[in-house]
């Protein structure tokens, strides 16, 4: 700015022949006469999104009236219950700060051994994953019970017509496809 003032001054040009000379833009010219000071000026850091020490505080009470709950269900209660509406990282952010963090226990190993006892009918239920496997198979249509698909067609044809009609109907045997 001082420069330019010097130059005009001495040569007794106008401004912008001045600015011309020495390769400023009048914008530029402008805008630093419309400044308090020329100084590098550095904005302060604008956090519209951080957490106000009321919120921590909040946070870090509800999470302690509610110590089994993960931090990723306690956020979503706190934004129901209109405690602090932030997310989930932020809150696992200030639950670890405070050690609140629940953790999850490890469920025991099975020794293999089952001890319920059924009382009554219908109490207790099982599966056979291998009949599962093998009525897969069945569908497909290449193992039944041991009898090929081809042994199992001749043995077909040699019932009467009429016992072999019903049959078909009611259960598609027989049918190719």
């Amino acid at each position: 700015m001082q420069i330019v003032e010097q130059t005009k001054h001495r040569s007794g040009w106008r401004v912008y022949r001045t600015l011309g000379a020495l390769g400023v833009p009048r914008s530029v010219y402008y805008a630093w006469k419309g400044r308090d000071s020329l100084e590098d000026q550095t904005a302060k850091p604008c956090r519209v999104y951080e957490v106000l020490p009321e919120e921590r505080a909040a946070i870090c009470e509800f999470a302690l009236q509610y110590p089994k709950i993960g931090y990723r269900k306690l956020t979503w209660m706190m934004v129901d219950a209109g405690t602090a509406c932030v997310g989930e990282s932020t809150v696992y952010r200030i639950l670890s700060d405070a050690d609140l963090l629940s953790r999850w226990k490890r469920s025991r190993v099975s020794n293999g051994e089952y001890n319920f006892r059924p009382k009554a009918p219908n109490q207790q239920w099982h599966t056979d994953v291998m009949y599962v496997w093998a009525a897969r198979l069945i569908k497909k249509g290449t193992v039944e019970n041991g009898v090929g698909r081809t042994e199992k067609l001749r043995k077909l044809r040699s019932l009467p017509a009429d016992i072999r009609r019903r049959r078909d109907d009611c259960h598609g045997v027989g049918e190719t496809g």
